[in-house]
């Protein structure tokens, strides 16, 4: 599956592990938790062992206005595998719409008007090349692109201004309490493989991305209120069973090292050692 996401919030980088949640809770209810790969900007890889597991794992990093091509199409050749079952995700804005950056919101609009295409009000224009890529190298591989939208409720006050999106913290605190998940699955025989067409019908995605952002940014409250109805969703509760395994697997494993003086050893070495390793093994490799 290719699945192209949007996140249409305001957000800090502290918001930015939202993404990895959500995108979990959808895989989750689709039997696909584990088969999740990100074309993920390249400074994610100084996460500290993280960095180094995602390439492992098949993500594929790329650099903001430094794109290797070359570099890409050599994951993206990886992953044409059959044995390796794959939910490639993409944010071809390459940055969220944020209204704290008014100056990132203005060039786009006035890239739009350039080029004659739609302005855009609660999103950025989506950029083409990566998206391209990958429908080019895995169009036979992949059998539908998922249009997925976010938006988290609460987040918008009574006059119908934009508030932040949750911190992770306050999500598992409970103070967002339902979020909106919008999927649309577009068979990959209606995805065009040329780049320019494919640039032309991206935007027009995005055009009716911003259609259905208007339910949930919008000043009329009786219209904020009434989106689930509006949209035609449903609510997807996730039972007990579906996690607790794994929550009592990485509990006891953790257990050695949060309350033995060896553990705590183990892990500030595994840690310092294993992050210096990572990181010089991705600069042999220069992934991106």
């Amino acid at each position: 599956m290719f699945e192209i996401r949007d996140i249409t919030e305001k957000h800090t980088s502290s918001h930015k592990t939202m993404d990895w949640l959500v995108a979990d809770m959808v895989a989750l209810r689709g039997g696909s938790l584990g088969h999740l790969r990100y074309v993920m900007k390249d400074t994610l890889q100084l996460m500290p062992l993280y960095g180094h597991y995602f390439y492992a794992h098949g993500c594929i990093y790329v650099k903001r206005g430094n794109f290797n091509q070359r570099k890409m199409i050599a994951s993206l050749d990886y992953l044409r595998n059959p044995n390796i079952p794959t939910w490639l995700i993409i944010f071809p804005e390459g940055t969220r719409y944020y209204p704290g950056t008014p100056k990132v919101i203005q060039s786009s609009e006035q890239f739009a008007r350039d080029h004659n295409l739609q302005v855009l009000k609660h999103h950025l224009v989506p950029k083409v090349k990566g998206t391209w890529l990958v429908t080019k190298h895995l169009h036979d591989k992949f059998d539908a692109l998922y249009d997925v939208s976010v938006f988290y409720e609460g987040t918008v006050d009574q006059s119908g201004v934009r508030g932040n999106a949750p911190q992770l913290i306050e999500f598992l605190l409970g103070k967002c309490k339902r979020v909106h998940i919008h999927i649309r699955r577009i068979p990959m025989t209606e995805v065009p493989q040329e780049e320019e067409s494919l640039r032309v019908w991206l935007h027009g995605l995005y055009a009716e991305k911003d259609k259905l952002a208007e339910n949930f940014f919008s000043k009329d409250a009786t219209q904020r209120a009434t989106v689930q109805k509006t949209l035609g969703g449903r609510v997807s509760h996730l039972g007990l069973w579906s996690t607790l395994s794994s929550f009592i697997f990485f509990t006891a494993l953790s257990v050695p090292f949060l309350c033995t003086k060896m553990g705590h050893q183990l892990y500030l070495h595994l840690l310092m050692y294993g992050t210096m390793g990572s990181y010089a093994w991705l600069a042999i490799r220069s992934v991106c």
